[in-house]
């Protein structure tokens, strides 16, 4: 197992969660989904409350307020987290903190950071780009013919949830065109 499947080097704290599912060699990451927490959670509270079995949900990473990055479950894991086996096993799954309330709002610093990880993840797993495509079934068909790019997808297409949030998903265009600039061009 390659070493840099494990977490980003840009990860600040680790709390392994018991909640995943070892996934198979041949599944391979090729979405980021990007969640709401719902609140102005640490990723050290984020951690504790994923370390509990008995809360059943997970994430791969987590971003607080601050722009910490907390890791949960590791990379080549399934994480617990968009109410679809098939989408964790292919997603690295990223709990960003949020109003408590609608429209669910990112800070600035939780969504550059979001932005930094997301490219740092896509480097990682051999992609020069993100694209969104606004449909799970626009999603699957796109990435059958371009499996060289890596697709974002959103919680609320598997489950009757608002997560990501209505602000993220008016933002998920200025996400996409920073996650791609950092990739192409490194942090700014």
């Amino acid at each position: 197992m390659r070493k840099d499947y494990f977490f980003s080097d840009l990860t600040d704290y680790v709390k392994l969660s018991p909640n995943f599912s070892v996934i198979s060699v041949s599944k391979k990451v090729r979405r980021i989904t990007p969640h709401c927490v719902v609140g102005h959670i640490t990723t050290k509270s984020l951690g504790e409350m994923f370390a509990s079995e008995s809360k059943k949900a997970s994430s791969n990473y987590g971003i607080d307020d601050k722009g910490t990055i907390g890791g949960y479950v590791y990379e080549y894991n399934r994480s617990w987290c968009s109410s679809s086996k098939e989408n964790d096993e292919i997603s690295i799954t990223i709990e960003c903190a949020s109003d408590l309330t609608s429209p669910y709002k990112m800070s600035d610093t939780v969504f550059d950071t979001l932005c930094i990880l997301s490219a740092d993840i896509a480097k990682r797993h051999g992609f020069k780009k993100i694209k969104y495509l606004g449909s799970l079934k626009k999603t699957i068909k796109y990435e059958k013919r371009h499996p060289h790019v890596m697709t974002v997808t959103f919680h609320r297409w598997f489950a009757s949830k608002s997560c990501p949030g209505d602000w993220f998903v008016k933002n998920i265009h200025r996400y996409v065109k920073k996650t791609n600039n950092i990739i192409k061009k490194g942090v700014k």
